[in-house]
């Protein structure tokens, strides 16, 4: 039987809410997701680990049905930051802390910045590219969200969304941008420009945060346990090439074809 999953709403430093799915029992656990999408993706992992842990799934600030962070370029700092402000509002002292992509990069971050708050952190999705494939994704990747009375924002959003589940980075739609993935499938489109729509002209904050975060720094920084990975197949694979070498506290899993 599948676990029965709530939704609830904090309130962090009295200004602004935070959204998040529970669900389980036991010892927590925090999944953080990926960008622009929100909780909702972690729907069958949270019902799985459900039956071992109590486990907390929050809405990054900009996405799903979290409120944005008061800033006009927030940093992946900032994003990790709320995460910590969100355990404190929970009374969670201590937990595993998992993240997909942006959420990767946030409990990396986390795990660096507050290493007392995170038992070990799960990195699954470790960016550090190039600084001019940096500059080229800062200038083209975050294509600004215009609603238009037409309704033709529609159909530009279903495109690129359509684009970045084909290319990386999605405005390079060359052959050497093309990644080894199936042409997605409608329904997973549908669910992905809901999420983008949701989160409006502020979905670039947590996805700019995640390309500019320092990967270096924390990597050589780090004192919480932290698992650091991406499968062959992950765009950002290539990253885990690039990192420093790693003290240890961090475990660099053999890299999966899955």
């Amino acid at each position: 039987m599948a676990a029965t999953i709530t939704r609830h709403m904090a309130t962090i430093r009295g200004e602004r809410q935070v959204h998040y799915r529970r669900a389980g029992t036991g010892s927590p656990i925090i999944l953080l997701h990926q960008s622009p999408n929100s909780s909702q993706e972690y729907i069958p992992l949270i019902e799985d680990l459900a039956e071992d842990y109590t486990v907390f799934a929050p809405d990054t600030p900009s996405n799903g049905l979290s409120d944005s962070l008061p800033l006009e370029s927030p940093t992946m700092t900032d994003f990790a930051q709320n995460v910590s402000d969100l355990m404190d509002v929970l009374g969670i002292e201590k937990c595993p802390v998992y993240g997909f992509h942006t959420g990767a990069v946030c409990s990396l971050e986390l795990a660096w910045r507050h290493p007392e708050k995170v038992t070990i952190g799960v990195v699954n999705g470790y960016v550090n590219m190039p600084e001019d494939v940096v500059a080229d994704i800062l200038q083209n990747y975050f294509a600004p969200l215009e609603f238009n009375w037409s309704g033709s924002h529609l159909t530009w959003t279903w495109a690129r969304f359509r684009e970045q589940l084909i290319f990386f980075p999605w405005f390079s739609t060359d052959g050497n941008s093309r990644m080894e993935y199936d042409v997605p499938a409608p329904q997973h489109l549908q669910t992905a420009v809901i999420e983008f729509l949701r989160s409006g002209p502020d979905y670039v904050k947590p996805y700019r945060a995640a390309f500019t975060q320092d990967g270096t720094a924390s990597v050589k920084g780090m004192k919480a346990k932290c698992i650091i990975m991406s499968p062959k197949t992950d765009v950002l694979y290539e990253g885990l090439d690039r990192m420093p070498a790693p003290p240890d506290s961090i475990t660099v899993p053999t890299a999966t074809t899955e």
